[in-house]
This record gives C-alpha cells, sequence and structure tokens, in this order.
C-alpha cells in the first residue's frame, strides 16, 4: 500500500490506496474524467471537463483519491481532488487541496481557493485574501478571476476598475462578462449610459450559449418601449424572446435602438434605414419592425399604408412562423381599424 500526504502537519490529508501494475492509467482516467475542469488550461486537450454542479461526487473522490496516491506530485490531480471534495460540500478538505494545489502552481486551485474564501465556503470569509489570490490567477490569464475582480470592485462600486476587469475577461471570451458589461453600460455605472452597447453585449453572450441573455434582452427591449416592466403585455414579451431570443448579431441591437434611442435621448434622423436595409435582403424581422415603427410613429412619421405594406411582406418572406403570425395578426387589427375609421358617419 502507498499513502501521499499533501498539506501541513495540522490539515494533513493523507490519501492511500493499495494498487497494481494497471491502477496508475485507469485512477488517473478516471478522475480526468469525472473531476476535470473545462476551466482549466492545464486539462488535457482529450478531456471535454465537467462543471463541478455536474460532478458524482462520490465517484470523483474515490478516483482522484486513488490518482493523487498513485501521482502525489501532479498538482492537477490534486485540484480535481479538490473540486470532488467541494462537489461533496466537504469544504475543509476542498480548501486543503486546493490550498495545496496552488502552492504548486496550479492556476485554476488558486481561483477555488479565492471562491471559497469569499463565499465563506466552510471557513470564514476573508475578501482581502480572496482578492489576492485572485489577482494572481489572473495575472497568470484566468479569465473567472479576472471576471471575481470585476465582480469585488463592482462590490465596492469601483466601476471603472470592474469594467476594466470584465473586459479582460471578455476579451478571452468568457460569457459572464458579457453580461456584466452589458450591465454597466446598461445602468451607466462608470460608463455613460448607452443602451444599444448594452443590448451588443447582451446578443454576444446570447450568442456564446449565455441562457440568461435573452432576459436582459428582454428587460432592455421593454424599457425601449416606455412600459414597466411588469406592466408589459404577455404578447410584447413573447415578440421580444421571438426577435432576439436566439442570439442575433449588431443588426438586432440596432433595431432595437429604433424602439427606443429617442427614448434614451439619442435621436436618429432617419431610424428606418437600418430595418430598410435588412428587409431589402429579405429579413423577415426587419419586415416586421418596419411595419410596427410606421403604424406607431416611433422615430418616423406616422404612415398606416407603409405599415401595412411591411405586414404583408412579413407574411410571405421567409420561414419564421413566429413573426409571421404576428403580422398576419397584426395586418388583421389594423384593417379591421381601417373599416371601421370609414364606417363612421361624418
Amino acid at each position: 500500500m502507498r499513502c501521499a500526504v499533501y498539506a501541513g502537519a495540522t490539515l494533513g490529508l493523507f490519501v492511500c490506496f493499495a494498487h497494481g501494475q494497471d491502477a496508475i492509467p485507469t485512477s488517473i482516467d478516471r478522475c480526468n474524467q469525472l473531476a476535470a475542469s473545462d476551466l482549466d488550461t492545464e486539462r488535457p486537450a482529450s478531456v471535454p471537463g465537467v462543471s463541478v454542479g455536474a460532478i458524482d461526487a462520490d465517484a470523483a473522490i474515490a478516483a482522484c483519491e486513488a490518482a493523487v496516491a498513485t501521482a502525489p506530485d501532479d498538482r492537477r490531480l490534486i485540484y480535481q481532488l479538490g473540486r470532488a471534495y467541494y462537489a461533496a460540500k466537504n469544504f475543509e478538505k476542498a480548501r486543503v487541496a486546493y490550498a495545496h494545489a496552488d502552492a504548486m502552481g496550479h492556476v485554476a486551485a488558486a481561483h477555488n481557493l479565492g471562491a471559497i474564501l469569499t463565499n465563506g465556503s466552510g471557513v470564514s470569509r476573508d475578501r482581502a485574501e480572496a482578492r489576492r489570490l485572485f489577482e494572481k490567477a489572473a495575472a497568470a490569464g484566468f479569465a473567472m478571476s479576472m471576471h471575481n475582480l470585476g465582480r469585488e470592485f463592482e462590490i465596492d462600486r469601483d466601476f471603472m476598475q470592474a469594467r476594466q476587469w470584465y473586459a479582460q475577461a471578455a476579451s478571452q471570451g468568457f460569457s459572464p462578462s458579457f453580461i456584466s458589461l452589458g450591465q454597466l453600460f446598461e445602468n451607466g455605472l462608470g460608463v455613460q449610459q448607452d443602451h444599444l452597447e448594452a443590448c451588443r453585449w447582451y446578443e454576444r453572450a446570447a450568442a456564446s450559449g449565455n441562457v440568461s441573455a435573452t432576459t436582459n434582452i428582454v428587460r432592455l427591449f421593454t424599457k425601449a418601449r416606455g412600459v414597466p416592466q411588469d406592466q408589459q403585455p404577455q404578447r410584447q414579451k413573447q415578440k421580444a424572446r421571438w426577435s432576439y431570443g436566439k442570439g442575433g448579431g449588431p443588426t438586432d441591437c440596432r433595431a432595437l435602438g429604433l424602439l427606443g434611442l429617442w427614448r434614451f435621448g439619442k435621436p436618429d434622423d432617419q431610424p428606418q434605414r437600418w430595418l430598410e436595409e435588412a428587409a431589402a435582403r429579405g429579413d423577415r424581422w426587419a419586415m416586421y419592425r418596419l411595419a410596427e415603427l410606421y403604424e406607431n410613429g416611433w422615430g418616423v412619421a406616422s404612415d398606416l399604408v407603409q405599415a401595412r405594406h411591411w405586414y404583408v411582406r412579413a407574411i410571405g418572406a421567409g420561414d419564421d412562423k413566429a413573426i409571421a403570425d404576428l403580422a398576419r395578426e397584426d395586418l388583421a387589427r389594423l384593417d379591421a381599424a381601417a373599416r371601421g375609421w370609414l364606417g363612421r358617419a361624418p
């Protein structure tokens, strides 16, 4: 039997494992499969990684304890054992493992140790030490630590510093930082308030698969329409989701601006031109938005003839049934209103 110790005398964590010739690759492979992090830059390319919330804690602990016993100087395996302990909510053992892996130079372990100290998971909170660890990992290029530093500065209401750290994480494609930057621009925190720029960040998040991005875009859409969120009709929320839920490109955000730029104090002399360019390329969504613009006079002179024209175009173009149904419904309402006007007595 072989045993390994990888912490100080008072908090020493001993792992023992009886193994034969075939145990070394099997235990390490199992530990990689069950507890490797998808954000760990030291993870082998052939290992996909798993989020901590998806770890099978019992299986991962058994595999990673075995792996560490066979390779006690492998900092990545020690870090993965820490993740397994954390998934089992054994925060003290997780802290010990992370601390040892950090001492051996594992960047993600430094970050996770900082997260434990930030959250007070099984230990007293220590924001100063957590920030030091985040800075250490960020200096090594770890995007999640950059994001967490942004969050720490945002808590302290140092929005300029927060933005800088979020921007660094975003430059590495870290999706939560897209959302955080969008929120800074949406609320004018440390930057000039710019809802259009906020929308662009939210759409980048949506395009990367961030599930919270659509909610942010819907909220921004309701602001542009000038309707309080709690009073927004369900149908309008559905419109926003259909329009933005697929994570489109900047054209979608610019079109969102058509509904609200003048409300946000940024008037445009010809706002419809952006949508007309997209409509000319056969974009059914743009046709529908043009119809809304002309019907309601949003940033343009109200023109019901043009509104009807674009509703009809939206019904006949493309293959987006949701928008076609909306256009059909709005066209019927517009025609019914027109018949009402024609039937009025002079």
